[in-house]
């Protein structure tokens, strides 16, 4: 059976509390949140709990970087790194932040952030969790050879121990994202007695509900229940493994055959999943599907060029033929009934025109048009985009040399091996962060360090906590669509298959999946 969960209607309440960026907390000491947003919603399509104990088995479509998470390359890493690395802040399916390891967190002022952590918590090699520890882990993700992480936390000045279980972060300019950010990989901790561990990228040491105990790359992480993690209602199962399989028939496949007991589908898949009795859970996703160019490569240094790839996309041929009605066409990086959704650059902002597309091209001197050369991931879903892209772009007479990359973060982030990429991004609430890791001069996912002055001027606005921030960060969305330093394309809905023997299992607004309370009954 389809049960559908639609978390856009939540969004706004979300947003909001996101945007007064966690200053206060409630009697029981928790950071504030509106625990009301999408609840009846999230128990109407409950299934019945099952019994603890069991392995669970799950097939991912992606597979990690590396589990160094100060080195991750690659926001889908979460998904992987979740059972084994604790956050200092968490958050629900409907993106809404709640305590982890951080107990209460503030902005005192504008440029001091405040934390209260969690007692009586161990990493897994039984090193203590506490502020000194929070402490080496933001100092090491900022300076780490190689790191992922540095700019998003690009605005931490220093980190300062108050005590043994308070630290504070020093920021050397206003950042209303940080809360936001430490609820991600940035927030992940791990054990600062294992930082120099030769074999950190395969085997981390973290403090979360698991632990990892096997991991082959290309094939599976085995992880194994940590008895004595502070939520007993976390892990329900016992073991977990996660299978890296990128062809959506070969999970499909494996799911009805029983090798696995859950797994993330495609759009043309659930008619099929649900004639095999499978439960099919169809979910709103901040998830996009974008093309991203290095903007100091090729031709893309010329807003003309970008606005013409923009009108060159067909988004609605798209949403239909890719996806087949499970998504929604975009030219923001927030879905519309989002207080960030910028009104003025809706979806008609750059429609599918062709004929303006070749206008702007030979405004720009490329009558002729140009080439450029593209890597997409191995994934099918995201080859079949990559080819519509490579279709379209030709029809205005550009032509896009388009190869696959099994490891498409290194190569285009950190190797710069091509101009552009066709690729997912899991999306953020708030367009303020996006901005930070696509679009700031600083930033790790933007490899030529391109970026215009308008939207520079627009962005450090909209880091400022105040009452009119949304204001700032709505300001901020159009104009990143008005420069067209991006072509988003439509946020693409999550299909996520189980058997009826898996209770529980959840996709997060945020575009990740956890194992929060899921239950197998034994077979």
């Amino acid at each position: 059976m389809i049960r559908s969960k639609k978390f856009v209607a939540a969004i706004a309440a979300t947003m909001l509390v996101v945007t007064a960026c966690g200053g206060g907390s409630d009697d029981d000491g928790a950071a504030s949140s509106d625990p009301t947003s999408s609840a009846a919603e999230q128990s109407e399509d409950a299934p019945t709990a099952g019994s603890p104990g069991g392995t669970l088995r799950y097939a991912a479509a992606n597979e990690p970087s590396r589990f160094d998470v100060h080195r991750s390359s690659n926001g889908y890493d979460q998904n992987w790194f979740a059972p084994v690395y604790e956050r200092l802040i968490h958050q629900t399916p409907q993106a809404e932040l709640e305590p982890g390891l951080a107990l209460e967190w503030e902005f005192t002022d504008d440029t001091t952030f405040v934390m209260t952590l969690r007692e009586d918590v161990s990493f897994h090699d039984g090193t203590p969790f506490n502020a000194e520890a929070v402490k080496a882990n933001i100092e090491r993700a900022k300076t780490v050879e190689g790191s992922g992480l540095a700019n998003y936390l690009a605005s931490v000045d220093t980190v300062e121990v108050l005590d043994e279980y308070e630290v504070q972060f020093n920021l050397a300019q206003p950042d209303a994202t940080l809360p936001m950010q430490l609820a991600t990989r940035p927030g992940m901790m791990l054990s600062p007695d294992a930082f120099e561990n030769a074999d950190l990228d395969e085997m981390p040491v973290g403090s979360g509900p698991f632990a990892l105990v096997e991991y082959s790359r290309g094939d599976r992480a085995v992880y194994e229940k940590v008895d004595d993690y502070w939520d007993p209602e976390y892990a329900q199962v016992d073991q977990l493994e996660i299978f890296y399989m990128p062809d959506a028939v070969t999970r499909l496949n494996a799911l009805r055959s029983g090798q696995v007991d859950a797994a993330v589908l495609e759009p043309s898949q659930v008619s099929e999943a649900e004639g095999a009795g499978l439960n099919v859970d169809v979910s709103d996703s901040l998830e996009v599907y974008h093309f991203q160019m290095d903007r100091s490569k090729s031709e893309f240094g010329d807003v003309l060029v970008r606005q013409a790839l923009n009108h060159a996309v067909d988004r609605e041929a798209i949403v239909e033929g890719l996806v087949f009605g499970y998504g929604q066409p975009t030219t923001q990086w927030v879905p519309e009934g989002s207080p960030f959704y910028n009104e003025e650059f809706g979806p008609d902002y750059y429609p599918y025109d062709p004929d303006r597309a070749r206008e702007l091209l030979a405004e720009a001197g490329l009558e002729d048009g140009f080439e450029f050369d593209a890597m997409v991931s191995t994934n099918p879903i995201y080859v079949r985009l990559g080819e519509i892209l490579k279709e379209q772009f030709a029809e205005i007479g550009v032509e896009m040399d388009l190869r696959q990359e099994q490891q498409l973060a290194d190569a285009f982030f950190v190797r710069n091996d091509a101009d552009a990429i066709v690729s997912p991004y899991p999306g953020r609430i708030d367009p303020t962060e996006t901005a930070q890791i696509y679009f700031n001069d600083e930033s790790f996912s933007n490899p030529g360090r391109q970026v215009t002055p308008t939207v520079k001027d627009a962005y450090f606005e909209a880091l400022i906590p105040a009452d009119d921030r949304p204001d700032a960060v709505k300001a901020l969305s159009g104009q990143i669509v008005e420069d067209a330093l991006g072509v988003p394309m439509l946020f693409p809905n999550a299909i996520l298959a189980s058997t009826e023997d898996v209770n529980g299992l959840t996709w997060y607004l945020s575009g990740h999946i956890e194992f929060d309370g899921v239950t197998v009954n034994p077979g």
